[in-house]
């Protein structure tokens, strides 16, 4: 199983990236893709600058399937489990 934490995953995933070529790339749902405390934002900053980097050096397409709470908010952003960074990494939020 793929874990986008740790670095010898990451460098699996990035040599994917590179051989492959791929225009888009799913990561569905990021909750099983990682064992990183979701709430914390220094973790999560980590793991989405990583994506951030693979993103531009790949020249790839991220799209990172990520929950929202069952809680109603004000803002949609608001309504994403964990970090406000996994709202603020979004380009385009759905």
């Amino acid at each position: 199983m793929l874990r986008l934490d740790p670095q010898t995953d990451q460098r699996r995933l990035a040599q994917a990236v590179q051989r492959y070529r791929p225009r888009l790339l799913l990561l569905d749902p990021l909750v099983r893709l990682h064992r990183l405390d979701e709430n914390s934002a220094s973790e999560i900053s980590g793991l989405l600058g990583y994506l951030r980097h693979l993103q531009r050096w790949g020249n790839v397409a991220v799209v990172l399937v990520h929950h929202a709470s069952k809680k109603l908010r004000a803002q949609p952003g608001q309504g994403l489990r964990g970090s406000s960074d996994l709202h603020a990494f979004g380009d385009s939020n759905a």
